[in-house]
């Protein structure tokens, strides 16, 4: 199991998570560590992160406002390092995203990692057709056929939902 917690649009994985260091991230994939202003990483988080050994709480981790906490299994293909923080995949990331944010949100953030060519539409739809039986992964799916690579803004993302939403056909991005 690996504890996943969410602040926003962000999602990091912190326990249990085998030590994956892929030499072979080709280098359009990688990208700097992905930062919130109001967020940091501290006590047995910090830890975890820098690979100290994790000792578990006396009590579960609940959420809080802002904070969403998340127990799933994750494959070695799903962890890298940037860095020295464990971040999930482009295609992981996606995937959680697709399932547990909002559709709108959920969309934003998909067509952000497919237009910078992080991860992509195939790739994704056959990282989802693997998880078969993880909750949401229909949700995943069925949104999935909402993202559109060459989006280049998150306003562009959110006025074609807009749009479509209100029984417009799908408009054709320009890139």
């Amino acid at each position: 199991m690996a504890r996943l917690w969410t602040t926003g649009d962000a999602a990091c994985s912190v326990r249990g998570t085998p030590d994956v260091r892929p030499a072979t991230v080709p280098a359009h994939l990688r990208c700097g560590p992905f930062t919130l202003p109001q967020a940091q990483a501290a006590g047995l988080t910090r830890n975890a992160l820098r690979g100290k050994p994790y000792v578990p709480p006396p009590r579960q981790v609940r959420g809080r406002d802002g904070l969403v906490v998340l127990e799933t299994t994750l494959g070695a293909e799903d962890v890298w390092w940037v860095g020295d923080m464990l971040v999930t995949s482009p295609t992981r990331t996606v995937f959680d995203c697709l399932r547990q944010l909002s559709e709108t949100e959920a969309i934003v953030v998909a067509d952000a990692l497919t237009q910078l060519r992080r991860t992509s539409v195939e790739d994704i739809a056959h990282y989802i057709a693997a998880q078969r039986g993880v909750r949401n992964c229909r949700v995943a799916a069925k949104r999935l056929e909402l993202v559109e690579p060459k989006t280049e803004s998150p306003m562009e993302t959110r006025l074609r939902l807009l749009l479509l939403r209100a029984g417009l056909p799908r408009p054709e991005p320009s890139g």
